[in-house]
């Protein structure tokens, strides 16, 4: 097979770090693969490294020079990251596309394109089951839509680990954490639906109980500044705040000198490498359920597998007490963790799923015995409510009715449909 893998930049994203995971991994598996980005970013050196030719496509003369390349190549599939449909995206598969070739997309929101350049997608990865569900929902009445299939991101395990105890006692010394203290901790990108008040609120309450708890947060918006300033001195004092962090190494350093990842993010998250970093970092994780939102972060963490998944942010200080007090669930949780994300994510487990669809695709002549065949083995082609549901019954809490009436309501395609259309006309 010879692949594309087309994404916007190869910035520091996680659509970018999941497009150069997929891309080495093609490469270390024998497969001839060259990324085709619109811009470039620090991620072009590691491709390059990997023995991955790259090709910046800019604009002008620039961007024919290097779709012609690509075209040239006579590539057997397109794989394209994105989130929705951009003119980048679409002008380049309109080029690319031919009766040959298969288009693969990993369709990092599920968001489902029914425009004529969506059409022509055969393959449409879904991150998590949740994905696939609302993805299927939005696309139920769209006779020509690509076969969805369950694929979740491919994690390079190896970069992530718990620290020695030298080294958390050094690191918690780098950033003015005593050596006995709890501390909850959070990384994101400074994206305010990334982040929640509700996570200061809520340690805010935890901490007037137990003067050792600390939160780290790294990256947090300037948007909850006011929610911090609302807490009391002696609390606002436990809340240590630093810039973002680039680079592994720098990212493991952090994780190791909390206790307890704590993630609440208004739009929940379609997958999160953030959960996987911390989970393979020995951390257990509290996230919260967002089933009007994006929801994978239930399935990538786990209730009681790579830690507590709180129903609603109601619920979040209950999940934050009973890990804080039972020493006993919070380390075998810890212990469990890692092995918890390598036995799903790893790239040595992703990667031969995802060289398996590109050869399904390709061998198969029509999308309906692309579908047949990824069903006939094993791979997740279906996701039904009834299944999500029992993933929101185990949880701290009840989930909200209102979260759950807003789901069923909100990704019906005849209400999906005119939003997406609304929401690209007022860009």
């Amino acid at each position: 097979m010879r692949i594309v893998t087309l994404v916007s930049n190869l910035g520091p994203g996680g659509t970018e770090r999941a497009a150069e995971n997929y891309s080495t991994g093609y490469r270390a598996a024998g497969v001839d693969v060259i990324v085709l980005a619109n811009r470039g970013g620090q991620r072009q050196e590691a491709l390059q490294r990997a023995g991955v030719p790259v090709l910046i496509a800019g604009t002008g003369a620039d961007w024919e020079r290097a779709i012609r390349t690509a075209e040239d190549w006579n590539p057997d599939i397109i794989h394209v990251h994105r989130h929705s449909a951009t003119p980048e995206s679409t002008a380049i598969l309109e080029r690319l596309h031919g009766a040959r070739r298969r288009i693969i997309e990993t369709n990092v929101f599920a968001r489902f394109d029914s425009s004529p350049v969506g059409r022509l997608i055969d393959v449409s990865l879904q991150l998590s089951r949740w994905c696939l569900w609302k993805w299927a929902r939005w696309s139920s009445s769209s006779p020509d839509r690509a076969v969805g299939v369950v694929l979740p991101y491919a994690i390079d395990c190896s970069q992530f680990a718990p620290l020695t105890p030298a080294q958390r006692l050094a690191a918690r010394q780098t950033y003015n954490l005593p050596e006995g203290a709890f501390v909850f901790g959070r990384i994101g990108q400074p994206i305010d639906t990334k982040w929640s008040p509700a996570m200061l609120t809520a340690f805010g309450k935890i901490a007037a109980k137990h003067s050792e708890v600390y939160l780290l947060v790294v990256g947090m918006p300037a948007s909850l500044a006011r929610t911090l300033n609302s807490l009391p001195c002696e609390i606002r004092r436990r809340v240590i705040s630093v810039p973002f962090l680039h680079g592994d190494s720098s990212l493991r350093t952090c994780y190791g000198t909390m206790d307890c990842f704590l993630h609440v993010a208004q739009q929940g998250e379609s997958f999160g490498y953030v959960l996987c970093e911390a989970m393979l970092c020995g951390l257990p994780v509290i996230t919260v359920s967002r089933p009007a939102k994006d929801n994978s972060q239930v399935e990538v963490v786990g209730h009681m597998r790579g830690g507590l998944v709180a129903a609603a942010t109601r619920d979040l200080g209950n999940a934050m007490e009973l890990l804080l007090s039972n020493e006993d669930l919070r380390c075998k949780i810890a212990a469990s963790a890692p092995d918890w994300v390598r036995s799903r994510f790893d790239l040595a487990e992703v990667m031969p799923q995802l060289l398996r669809i590109s050869e399904i695709s390709l061998a198969c002549d029509s999308r309906a015995k692309i579908s047949r065949l990824l069903e006939a083995e094993g791979f997740v082609t279906r996701a039904e409510w009834c299944d999500l549901r029992r993933t929101l019954d185990d949880c701290i809490g009840r989930s909200p009715k209102l979260d759950l009436l807003i789901s069923g309501v909100a990704h019906m395609p005849a209400i999906y449909r005119p939003y997406r259309v609304l929401r690209e006309t007022l860009r």
